[in-house]
């Protein structure tokens, strides 16, 4: 009978965490190593809890990203989907993830589309009167006084769920044939400034949604303690 992989799994000092259309997000870098057989990941995950009475969330790989980024700069950062990789013994594999809360984002996405709706129908219009002297950056700035907008940018500032205090995560790697999962426990602390920092991306949010410049997301940084 064959061994059952084993892995060596390594993650960064410190996480990234964020808050964009995409929900609230994780970005941790780090390796994965198979230490005697060559092993097939099949998914990685972090379970994010607050507390022992909270119910955990699950943020699920989004994207991986370049081992080198510009935080914040989500426009400028080449995001490859994420899929199913080979490790191999004594090779480590360099892993930076972005993980996102799928369920949060679909809570999002309603209004998400209704600001993207809105904005395509006030740049026909405005398109079609001031014709080629229109502007799309002033129109956004009278854009952005609409009720809905308004409501929108209220309604992200309260989607995002950070919080100061400290927060516990678990980093889970599924493997395949045969299915094992490994994980590493870890925690870090949240700043109110940090999270009210997160919370105020809502605008930026909406200038992300409409295609117009803003100073990028805030991340915060927070060392991670194993």
């Amino acid at each position: 009978m064959s061994q059952r992989p084993r892995i060596h799994i390594y993650i960064s000092p410190a996480a990234e965490v964020g808050y964009t259309q995409y929900g609230p997000t994780i970005g941790i870098a780090g390796t994965i190593t198979a230490v005697d057989h060559a092993a097939l990941v099949d998914n990685i995950c972090v379970v994010l809890s607050k507390g022992k009475k909270d119910e955990p969330r699950f943020l699920d790989w989004f994207a991986f990203r370049p081992p080198h980024i510009v935080m914040g700069v989500s426009t400028e950062i080449d995001f490859r989907p994420p899929a199913k990789f080979t490790i191999a013994p004594d090779q480590a594999h360099p892993c930076n993830v972005l993980f996102a809360d799928n369920v949060r984002y679909s809570e999002m996405n309603p209004v998400i589309k209704a600001v993207k709706g809105e904005w395509e129908k006030a740049k026909t219009r405005a398109a079609r009167v001031a014709g080629p002297d229109f502007n799309d950056q002033s129109l956004f700035a009278e854009f952005s006084k609409l009720k809905l907008v308004a409501d929108a940018a209220g309604y992200f500032k309260k989607m995002s769920y950070w919080e100061e205090g400290s927060y516990n995560i678990r980093f889970k790697v599924t493997t395949e044939n045969p299915k094992q999962i490994f994980d590493i426990p870890a925690s870090f602390a949240m700043t109110s400034e940090d999270a009210d920092q997160l919370s105020g991306n809502a605008v930026v949010i909406i200038a992300d949604l409409c295609k117009q410049p803003h100073p990028g997301y805030h991340c915060a940084t927070p060392s991670l303690a194993h």
